[in-house]
């Protein structure tokens, strides 16, 4: 449901965690920018460690301006406070 909500907001270069769209199709969309076109930059943005700063109480009420269904809300809730069961003795 968060998909079909937001996805509107992507730019059409935009690849990461979007349906039908991978790592891959980045690289191929690099590849051909590179080939065809005069550049001057290219931006790769990592938002790795993002949500380990960003205040939960704003991304909440950010969601609740988009979504107004409240269980919605409820269950984005609880995953934010569900934090992270890592395994230290896998290989």
């Amino acid at each position: 449901m968060l998909n079909q909500i937001y996805e509107e907001d992507f730019l059409g270069f935009s690849y990461g965690f979007r349906p039908e769209r991978g790592q891959h199709d980045a690289l191929d969309a690099l590849f051909v920018g590179i080939e065809t076109r005069k550049l001057s930059y290219i931006l790769d943005a990592d938002v790795a460690g993002f949500f380990d700063g960003v205040s939960q109480d704003w991304l909440v009420r950010f969601v609740e301006h988009r979504v107004g269904d409240r269980r919605i809300i409820h269950l984005i809730r609880k995953w934010l406070r569900a934090g992270v069961l890592e395994n230290r003795y896998c290989k």
